[in-house]
């Protein structure tokens, strides 16, 4: 996930609006994978990383 919070790989906003309109309202889980993809161009920061996908989701649940 970029610093300005872009997840190029997932739609986040998408899908959370895909379970607003379904009403779902029980438990919503993800699962961080790690840098694998991305480790050879540069270092990831793994904690930064959860960090901003917690921040997309949460905002796009708030929306």
């Amino acid at each position: 996930m970029t610093t300005d919070l872009l997840e190029p790989a997932i739609p986040i906003n998408e899908i959370i609006q895909v379970f607003k309109k379904a009403k779902y309202s029980e438990y919503l889980s993800s699962e961080y994978e790690g840098n694998r993809l991305i480790n050879d161009r540069y270092e990831v920061n793994s904690v930064e990383q959860v960090k901003r996908h917690q921040t997309v989701l949460k905002d796009a649940i708030n929306d």
